[in-house]
């Protein structure tokens, strides 16, 4: 058996699987047999090829994604893959959840993530129109022998776009804690090219009290550049954001993006190796925050 995953960073499932370029191909046991790296006009959403024309995503059974519109889902059926939406981000942790029929539905927000401009046909003999579907996804592929399952869409996976951790080094109060988020992402060369106050905004604007709440942009000018002229509407994905948020009991937490799993939606090589070095300076701006 082969499971394709759409997988924008080769590492996680990613969404919009009509536009996805890269894929992960899986035998039953997890196992990786292949990585699909598809020029543009070979994604669902550019290619224009009959149903029964070759395509490098041939051969396999199932296609996991985390959000993909009724338009693919179609096209994909007509060569013979069935599509599973999922909030499952773990590729081989989806399989295995998959052939024991127990694959959690997608988040609401991913369920129709192509369908607007995106899960439309265009193949030739099929339609143009946008097709949706409506109601709670429903997981129902099991192997011989298994139960098959229904489940709704009110089961939320984690998701794999950013991570926290606790400020370990001592600050007087929490905009004393900001500050030294700054100062670590300024020692390594990350600049903050804007900064939400989002607990003033709250109060500000509805006069709603929350702990402190703060949204820095990170920025490396040199490779955002590189983003922009690798991809013009690569300036969509930028610039990493970095959390800096209190509780109730006055500790101090850092969210940081994930600049692979987030560039990776672009599926571009270039911005890929961006994501890479970002990521690496990331890493000693953790370090610095005792994370």
């Amino acid at each position: 058996m082969r499971i394709a995953i759409s997988s924008q960073n080769f590492r996680t499932v990613t969404g919009h699987a009509g536009k996805a370029r890269r894929f992960l191909i899986l035998d039953e046991t997890g196992r990786e047999l292949q990585r699909l790296d598809l020029p543009k006009e070979q994604c669902f959403h550019e290619w224009h090829g009959a149903d029964d024309a070759p395509h490098p995503i041939d051969g396999v059974d199932v296609l996991i994604t985390a959000g993909a519109g009724q338009g693919f889902r179609n096209r994909l059926a007509r060569r013979g893959i069935r599509v599973e939406a999922t909030a499952e981000s773990d590729p081989a942790a989806a399989v295995r959840l998959i052939l024991e029929g127990r694959l959690p539905p997608p988040l609401p927000e991913e369920e129709h993530s192509d369908e607007h401009g995106h899960g439309h046909e265009h193949g030739h003999g099929h339609g143009h129109g946008h097709a949706h579907s409506h109601g709670p996804a429903q997981v129902r592929l099991a192997p011989p022998g298994k139960a098959q399952v229904s489940l709704s869409s009110t089961t939320r996976g984690k998701r794999m776009y950013a991570s926290s951790i606790e400020l370990k080094t001592p600050y007087r109060d929490f905009d004393d804690a900001v500050e030294q988020v700054k100062a670590a992402l300024a020692a390594e060369k990350m600049g903050v090219v804007s900064d939400v106050n989002v607990q003033a905004i709250f109060k500000a604007k509805m006069d709603h009290v929350i702990p402190g709440y703060r949204i820095l942009g990170a920025c490396v000018a040199p490779l955002a550049r590189r983003v922009i002229e690798a991809d013009p509407e690569g300036g969509a994905l930028l610039p990493c954001n970095v959390i800096v948020r209190a509780d109730a009991a006055g500790r101090v937490f850092v969210t940081i993006m994930d600049p692979q799993a987030v560039l990776g939606l672009a599926g571009n090589a270039e911005i890929d190796r961006v994501a890479e070095e970002a990521t690496g300076m990331l890493e000693g701006f953790k370090a610095r925050l005792g994370g």
